[in-house]
């Protein structure tokens, strides 16, 4: 437990904190990626004297890549924590004589 975190309420409360730091390590990383290549293309192609800028069609195949990368990792995710939202959902894991409140 850390201390932005309550304690835990629940049985699975430990999975749900592990499965909160897998996603934010992973957009943790792909922020820092990302900022740090725009720093990068900032300075290489910054304007400069006697240099004309270029237009650019675009690129099916670059545009397939950034699109099916971050599908991919959020279908990954989403088949990672399937278990884990299943066994909260579950009625059947609940004790007999729960009390269900309605608020």
């Amino acid at each position: 437990m850390h201390w932005w975190f309550p304690g835990n309420a629940s049985s699975v409360g430990g999975k749900v904190d592990s499965l909160f730091y897998v996603i934010l390590y992973i957009t943790g990383a792909v922020f820092v990626l990302v900022e740090a290549t725009l720093l990068v293309f900032l300075v290489r192609y910054r304007q400069r004297s006697g240099r004309k800028a270029t237009y650019i069609e675009g690129s099916n195949r670059a545009e397939i890549i950034w699109t099916a990368i971050p599908a991919v990792i959020l279908v990954s995710l989403a088949l990672f924590s399937q278990p884990l939202w299943s066994k909260i959902k579950n009625d059947a894991t609940y004790p007999a004589n729960a009390a269900e409140l309605g608020l």
